[in-house]
């Protein structure tokens, strides 16, 4: 073979090396752009999810605010007179996709006011072992305490050093549930108490200090000493009027628990712990309402708000799901308004 034809056929095998390159370049090119294209759209559709989202549960609030505004409570429910809600974490919607849920705050664990024994309990039925228990409440009140006494198995500013902490106890009450993740001892259980799904009953509101079994959850009706058939009884006669409760109690057998809490006359509380969700999608909204009457400004006051995303992922739907009350709220006598004021 000639000189030119090698030389030749060294020129045409490095042009198709050099368009092969190219090709692969492109290929990678455009492989990246399809992917950066795929991750917008995503995040696009995501977008346009959270503010659909966004507007159905501020058009749930706006609705639930208005009716709660005129209603007044029973021992687990709020009523016009004429239709209740329920605000033991049961499932409501008032706009399509949107659901509300509300927690009244009696029934929960007050964390600035620990009741030893009960949360002591609600924390062994949560898989806390036992032998750390005195200890996470000595730190708990430790925390909270205005003082720098340590209690015997608690901690001061001294064991949070030690244990190379970048702070102490602020020796004042918990601005939030999150920071209990900062007592020390808590959290190394903080995993256990949110698989758990505890994490929900606890509170740092001045809810009352008896708890409201009408409102509780099945954990906390448990560490309250109840046992499962009493449980059982009390959270599918939910629905149920006090003295039909009472009833279907005692033709169990089961005459110590009582569907008020053991307190005559207990309501649920003006304290509310709000979560807006969609099922199939992860965000929440969450804050604290309380309900005031007669404070000057209006009847109601939101505190703390946040919006995440649900850690655990989309939100299952839920058992069951009421639809809300009409609009407006029913007119009420003035014999409702004193039977259902709080």
């Amino acid at each position: 073979m000639s000189r030119a034809a090698c030389s030749k056929k060294s020129s045409t095998g490095f042009a198709l090396a050099a368009v092969l390159w190219m090709l692969a370049g492109l290929a990678i090119l455009v492989a990246s752009i399809s992917r950066v294209s795929l991750e917008l759209a995503e995040r696009v559709h995501q977008l346009r999810e959270r503010v659909t989202f966004t507007e159905s549960a501020y058009a749930t609030r706006a609705k639930m605010l208005y009716w709660l505004s005129a209603t007044g409570a029973t021992t687990n429910a709020y009523s016009d007179g004429a239709q209740a809600v329920r605000v033991d974490r049961t499932a409501y919607r008032a706009q399509e996709g949107s659901i509300v849920q509300m927690q009244e705050l009696g029934g929960t664990l007050n964390l600035n006011k620990p009741n030893r024994d009960l949360m002591g309990r609600y924390l062994e039925i949560c898989g806390i072992e036992p032998a750390r228990i005195d200890s996470l409440l000595d730190a708990l009140e430790d925390y909270v305490d205005a003082d720098s006494l340590k209690r015997f198995k608690g901690a001061e500013r001294e064991d949070y050093l030690a244990a190379g902490l970048p702070r102490g106890p602020r020796n004042a009450k918990l601005l939030s549930v999150e920071e209990l993740w900062f007592v020390f001892g808590w959290q190394q259980v903080k995993p256990q108490l949110e698989k758990a799904a505890c994490v929900t009953d606890f509170t740092v509101e001045n809810s009352p200090a008896n708890v409201n079994l009408a409102t509780a959850s099945p954990k906390l009706l448990l560490a309250a000493g109840l046992n499962e058939q009493a449980v059982k009884l009390l959270m599918d006669g939910r629905q149920l009027s006090n003295e039909e409760q009472a009833q279907q109690m005692q033709a169990a057998g089961i005459g110590a628990a009582s569907p008020m809490g053991g307190i005559a006359g207990l309501r649920a509380s003006r304290l509310l712990r709000v979560t807006h969700s969609e099922p199939g999608q992860p965000w929440r909204i969450d804050y604290t309402l309380r309900l005031t009457a007669q404070r000057d400004g209006g009847p109601w006051q939101i505190v703390g708000p946040t919006m995440a995303a649900d850690p655990h992922g989309p939100a299952p739907a839920p058992p069951s799901l009421f639809d809300w009350p009409s609009q407006p709220p029913a007119a009420r006598t003035n014999n409702a308004a004193n039977v259902f004021s709080s």
